[in-house]
């Protein structure tokens, strides 16, 4: 039970990074709360993601999340977007994007996502979607420079 708690304690250093495992949905969560509390004033919080697969490891405690990032964006002027792979979830959400402080913009037909993507100023988070539900979060200016810059170039290449 311990494992996924101690598996996200141990760190790969670099001169300039870190990277953390993690395992499990209890894991996942905490990733999840921690990507909350560190939203600060005025930055982008990037997503790429199927919806679908993402909530359904815990419907009501994902929902509830989506509800409060938009709250917390809100009240701190944080700028979401996302990009969805289009299902019928993702294009209810893109509907209400306004709800949850997002704008939304949905992928090509034949994406086929099996992980979600969370681009932060200060981290990367890679999350699977299918078993085994595993993260990695990353800690590294390049890495983080090189998947917003990929975002970015997807972002306005979808009308």
């Amino acid at each position: 039970q311990t494992l996924p708690e101690l598996t996200a304690l141990y760190n790969l250093k670099g001169n300039e990074g870190i990277i953390k495992y993690y395992e499990g949905i209890p894991a996942i969560k905490s990733i999840y709360e921690n990507l909350l509390k560190e939203m600060r004033p005025h930055e982008d919080y990037l997503v790429m993601s199927k919806p679908d697969d993402w909530i359904k490891w815990d419907k009501e405690f994902f929902l509830n999340f989506l509800f409060r990032r938009g709250e917390i964006a809100r009240g701190i002027d944080v700028r979401i977007r996302s990009l969805l792979q289009k299902t019928p979830r993702s294009e209810i959400i893109q509907k209400e994007q306004s709800a949850y402080f997002q704008t939304v913009k949905l992928l090509p037909p034949k994406t086929n996502l099996s992980t979600n993507l969370v681009i932060l100023p200060k981290k990367v988070v890679i999350h699977q979607l299918h078993p085994p539900i595993i993260a990695i979060v990353i800690e590294n200016p390049s890495i983080i420079q090189m998947h917003r810059e990929m975002f970015e170039i997807m972002w306005e290449s979808i009308s």
